[in-house]
């Protein structure tokens, strides 16, 4: 995932590395990731980025739509403006998901999510 400031310009990239001096946990292994409507920010980050490259399945419900840095200025006691200062692109889709959230791969309630993963992963070839 990049981080893009407003000019377009690359001021962070955030990358997975290939070398880990500790096991791995696999591609054999499913990796779901539960997400709701509160969930935002870093979060959605890591949840689109896996979903993405098809490294994991989102269950729950569409997620905040928060993809865009943003600075608050207090303008009076009750009043904060708070102005995009950046933005995630993710180098595959050269996009994020601002506005429109995280879609999960399996819609369910959020009270549901965790037991539709689970029942996933018991039906999935070579579950014990």
């Amino acid at each position: 995932m990049d981080e893009l400031d407003r000019s377009g310009k690359v001021t962070d990239s955030f990358i997975t590395t290939t070398k880990l001096t500790g096991p791995r946990y696999g591609s054999q292994r499913p990796l779901y990731i539960l997400v709701d409507e509160e969930t935002a920010s870093a979060a959605e980050a890591f949840a689109y980025g896996l979903q993405k490259q098809k490294r994991a399945v989102v269950v729950g419900r569409k997620t905040s739509g928060g993809a865009h840095k943003q600075f608050g200025e207090p303008v009076s006691h009750h009043l904060i403006a708070f102005v995009a200062i950046g933005r995630s692109v993710d180098p595959v889709t050269k996009a994020n998901w601002e506005r429109t959230g995280v879609q999960p791969d399996v819609e369910v309630p959020a009270a549901q999510a965790l037991d539709v993963a689970l029942a996933q992963i018991a039906k999935a070839p070579g579950a014990q």
